[in-house]
C-alpha cells in the first residue's frame, strides 16, 4: 500500500508536464491551511523522525529502498535530521507504535531519486516532507487511523525544488534541501507550541552580548563578515532572541534605533522581537516604528565615512570627498558624487563634527552622469559665502547655493530634486494630500486612510526591508496593485509611487499575501534596481497581541 503511495507521488514528481499554472487555485488542502495554518501541531509532545531513500533504477518499474546511493548515506541525514530537531528542543520519540494510542508525530523524510540513463548518470532528485498523526474519525471515535496533518496544503513541486544532480552534488545539494525542510517543520512547530521555544536569559550574559553586537568596525569587510550567520554580532542576535528577556528586548531595541547599525543586523533584530512575541517585544516593534517614523522629518546627520546601502543584498560604500575647500570662516566644505535621486550627481555639503556632514545639496552640474567618469576626473572646490566653483577636466562650473536650492512652490525640495524625483515644481502638493511635497515622506502617493490586515502586513514587511536601512536615497513603488496604493511610512529617504519601475535604482515590485490562517501568512517581496541586481524575500509574519509582525526573513533570489 505504502509503495504504491509512493510510487504515484514519484509519478507525480517526475511529470514535466506539470507547472505552477496548472497547480488549482482552491482545493481542501487549502481551505484546511487556511482554517488551521500550523495549529496541528500544537500539543505535540514528540516526534519520531524516519529517513527514507526511494531509488527508480533506469529499467525498473518498482522503487527500491536503499540505504546508500553513491555518497548518500541514508543514516547520515537521518542522524542530521534528530540533530536538528534537538537542537531545537524538540524531543524525540525512541520509536513509533502506530498500534499505540499515544503514538507520537511521525516525521517522514523521502527522498526520491530516478536514475537518467546517461554517462556519468544523472539523479533527478525529489525530497518530500510530511508530519504524520494519529487521528479518529469525527462520526466513530472507535475508528482511529494514521494520516498526514502537516503540512495542511501539500509542499510539491509548487513549493519545493526538483533537482538534476551528478554525483559530485548529490550528497551536498540533499542535504541541503532536507535542512531546509526540517528547519520550516521545525518553524511551524515553535509557532503552533511558543511555549516549547527554548527561552531563557539564565546564565545569558546580555551586557557581553550588548558590547559584541555594537562593536561596529568600518569598512567592506565588516560588511560582509556580518552577513555570515556565524559571525559574532548574528550570534549575539540569536542569543538575545533565545533569552527573549526584557534586558536583551531592549538591546534588540538599541540595536534597531542604531543609526550606524548594519541593515543585516537590523533585519535580524527586528525579526527576533517578532519571534520572541511577548508584550514587551510588541511594544519594543511599536516604539521602534514611532521613532523610525521621525527619520523622515528629522533626519539624522550625513555621515562621510559610509554610503549605507537601500537593500540588503546591495553593499554599503567607503565614501570620501573628491575635493576639499575651506571657507573664510574656517568651515571645511567637500563635493560628493551621489546615487541619491534617479541619477548619480555632484552634491555639496559641509563638515560639522569628524564623519559628520550637512544633508547634501544637489548641485545642477552639466555632463552628468553620462558623459562623466568622476573615478578619472580632477576635481577643485573653491567656496567664498554663498558662491561656489567646481573644476573638473578643465571645466569650471560657477554658482551660487542659493541657486542650487531654488525652489520655486516653496515645498520644501528644491526645484532640480522635484525635476529628478518627478514631482511637480510648480505645484507644491503634488499628490493633492495637503502636505507640501518636501515634508511629505509618500509625495507621490496621496493618504489611503484604509487600515486592515492587509494594509498593516504591507506596513510590517515594508518595515523590516526598508525602515531598518540608513540609507536616505529615494525608493520607488511600482504601481502593480494594491500594495502601491497605500503610503509606507518608517524609511529616512521619499518613497515615490511610479507607473513602472527605472532601471538603475530601487525599485519596489510587488508584494504578494498568503494567509496561513487567521493570525499567519506568508509575504513575497521582489525588488528590481538592473537586469542583474534583483533579488525575492521570503517572509513570515504572525498576528500577536492585536499587531502583525515578521517573524522571519529571508532573501530566496538574486540575480
Amino acid at each position: 500500500m505504502k509503495k504504491a503511495a509512493i510510487i504515484s507521488l514519484l509519478t507525480i514528481c517526475f511529470i514535466p508536464a506539470i507547472s505552477r499554472s496548472q497547480t488549482p487555485n482552491f482545493s481542501i488542502d487549502r481551505l484546511q491551511n487556511m482554517l488551521f495554518g500550523v495549529s496541528t501541531l500544537k500539543g505535540v509532545q514528540e516526534v519520531y523522525p524516519q529517513v527514507q531513500i526511494e531509488v527508480l533504477e533506469p529499467v525498473a518499474t518498482q522503487l527500491n529502498s536503499t540505504s546508500k546511493i553513491g555518497t548518500l548515506i541514508r543514516n547520515d541525514i537521518q542522524d542530521q535530521v534528530v540533530q536538528a530537531l534537538q537542537k531545537a528542543d524538540i524531543k524525540i520519540a525512541k520509536n513509533s507504535d502506530m498500534s499505540s494510542e499515544k503514538a507520537p508525530l511521525s516525521l517522514n523524510i523521502t527522498i526520491f531519486i530516478k536514475i537518467a540513463v546517461t554517462d556519468p548518470p544523472i539523479y533527478d532528485t525529489f525530497i518530500y516532507t510530511e508530519a504524520l498523526q494519529s487521528i479518529r474519525l469525527g462520526r466513530d471515535n472507535s475508528i482511529r487511523s494514521f494520516s498526514r496533518t502537516w503540512p495542511m496544503q501539500p509542499m510539491s513541486l509548487v513549493t519545493r525544488n526538483m533537482f538534476e544532480l551528478n554525483s559530485s552534488k548529490l550528497e551536498d545539494t540533499v542535504k541541503e534541501e532536507v535542512n531546509k525542510q526540517v528547519g520550516a517543520f521545525i518553524s511551524d512547530f515553535h509557532a503552533a507550541n511558543p511555549e516549547s521555544v527554548p527561552r531563557s536569559a539564565e546564565g545569558v550574559d546580555i551586557k557581553a552580548l550588548r558590547e559584541t553586537l555594537f562593536t561596529m568596525e568600518s569598512g567592506l569587510d565588516f560588511q560582509q563578515m556580518v552577513r555570515n550567520e556565524n559571525s559574532p554580532q548574528m550570534q549575539a542576535i540569536k542569543q538575545l532572541d533565545m533569552a527573549g528577556s526584557e534586558e536583551a528586548i531592549n538591546v534588540l531595541f538599541d540595536c534597531l534605533t542604531d543609526d550606524k547599525m548594519n541593515i543585516i543586523l537590523k533585519q535580524n533584530a527586528l525579526t527576533a522581537l517578532g519571534r520572541i512575541g511577548t508584550e514587551p517585544a510588541i511594544a519594543a516593534i511599536k516604539k521602534f516604528e514611532r521613532w523610525s517614523q521621525r527619520r523622515y522629518t528629522d533626519p539624522y546627520p550625513f555621515y562621510m565615512s559610509t554610503q549605507p546601502s537601500i537593500i540588503d543584498h546591495l553593499i554599503s560604500g567607503d565614501l570620501k570627498p573628491l575635493a576639499q575647500a575651506k571657507d573664510k570662516d574656517n568651515k571645511t566644505w567637500g563635493i560628493v558624487w551621489l546615487k541619491k535621486y534617479r541619477q548619480e550627481d555632484i552634491y555639496l555639503t559641509s563638515q560639522i563634527k569628524d564623519d559628520n556632514w550637512s544633508e547634501p545639496v544637489l548641485v545642477n552640474l552639466p555632463d552628468t552622469p553620462a558623459t562623466l567618469d568622476y573615478h578619472n576626473t580632477k576635481w577643485n572646490l573653491q567656496i567664498e559665502g554663498d558662491s561656489f566653483k567646481i573644476t573638473y577636466n578643465d571645466k569650471t562650473y560657477e554658482s551660487k547655493i542659493s541657486d542650487e536650492l531654488k525652489d520655486t512652490d516653496k515645498d520644501g525640495f528644491p526645484d532640480i530634486v522635484e525635476a529628478r524625483l518627478l514631482t511637480d515644481p510648480k505645484k507644491s502638493d503634488s499628490d493633492g494630500d495637503s502636505i507640501p511635497d518636501g515634508k511629505d515622506s509618500n509625495p507621490l502617493t496621496p493618504k489611503h486612510n484604509e487600515t486592515n490586515d492587509i494594509t498593516e502586513i504591507y506596513q510590517a514587511v515594508f518595515s523590516v526591508m526598508f525602515a531598518t536601512s540608513n540609507s536616505r536615497n529615494a525608493i520607488f513603488v511600482v504601481d502593480r496593485g494594491d500594495f502601491a496604493k497605500q503610503e509606507y511610512y518608517g524609511y529616512a529617504g521619499p518613497v515615490m509611487r511610479i507607473a513602472k519601475h527605472i532601471e538603475g535604482i530601487v525599485n519596489l515590485t510587488s508584494i504578494d499575501i498568503k494567509y496561513q490562517s487567521k493570525d499567519e501568512a506568508t509575504v513575497d517581496i521582489s525588488d528590481h534596481v538592473a537586469s542583474e541586481s534583483a533579488s525575492g524575500h521570503d517572509v513570515k509574519l504572525k498576528k500577536l497581541h492585536g499587531k502583525w509582525v515578521v517573524v522571519s526573513f529571508e532573501m530566496t533570489w538574486i540575480s
